[in-house]
């Protein structure tokens, strides 16, 4: 089992989730989340200042449910729950 330290930083999360080690180098991928990110403020902002997702027009709605789907692949509940689905699935099959 893997333990991961924590700080103020990044509260409620662990450290290092969207990282790999490559070479003795740790590669993060929290950087290619910032765009989401950034697209995600533009809409939360929008939805605050209009107080509704009915003003949201087609192209805000199709963003908003990508930006939405990527925070939750982010996330490393997701990603071990889906690989632990997928062995139990496969396990139940072989038998």
């Amino acid at each position: 089992m893997r333990s991961f330290n924590s700080s103020i930083y990044n509260a409620g999360c662990e450290n290092q989730v969207n990282s790999i080690e490559v070479g003795g180098q740790t590669v993060s991928f929290e950087g290619l989340f910032q765009t989401n990110d950034d697209q995600l403020a533009r809409l939360l902002n929008t939805i605050r200042r209009n107080r509704s997702l009915a003003q949201l027009n087609a192209e805000d709605r199709i963003a908003l449910s990508e930006v939405v789907a990527a925070q939750i692949i982010r996330t490393k509940m997701v990603r071990t729950t889906m690989r632990s689905i997928a062995e139990q699935l496969s396990e139940s099959l072989r038998n």
